[in-house]
């Protein structure tokens, strides 16, 4: 099309469910400011996510930042698929109240 750009003011329905973006990153923006950009290695969220489903991780997660972090469970795993040797040094560092939690093979404790 000869058009740079098409305003609509009804809902957008697709027949084969796919929007695609034919060379180059899809961006979605909402009043100027992008909210959700993918890429050819992934997706990046600008704002807030909210997830009312399960969320379910499967790569690694690099780090988490977080000023509380509850959790509900009554345990929290640690070196899953481990041996007892290859986790030790494990464990919960309080950073800056020199305490920790620290699995010493050699002690069994």
């Amino acid at each position: 099309t000869d058009r740079d750009r098409f305003y609509f003011n009804k809902q957008i329905s697709l027949l084969d469910n796919t929007i695609t973006s034919y060379d180059d990153d899809f961006v979605l923006k909402r009043v100027g400011s992008t909210k959700l950009t993918l890429t050819s290695t992934g997706v990046s969220v600008g704002g807030d996510l909210s997830v009312s489903g399960d969320l379910n991780i499967t790569g690694d997660v690099d780090s988490v930042s977080v000023t509380d972090l509850d959790v509900v469970d009554k345990t929290i795993t640690l070196g899953v698929g481990g041996t007892a040797s290859g986790n030790d040094g494990g464990g919960i560092i309080i950073n800056g109240a020199n305490a920790e939690f620290k699995w010493d093979n050699a002690n069994k404790i």
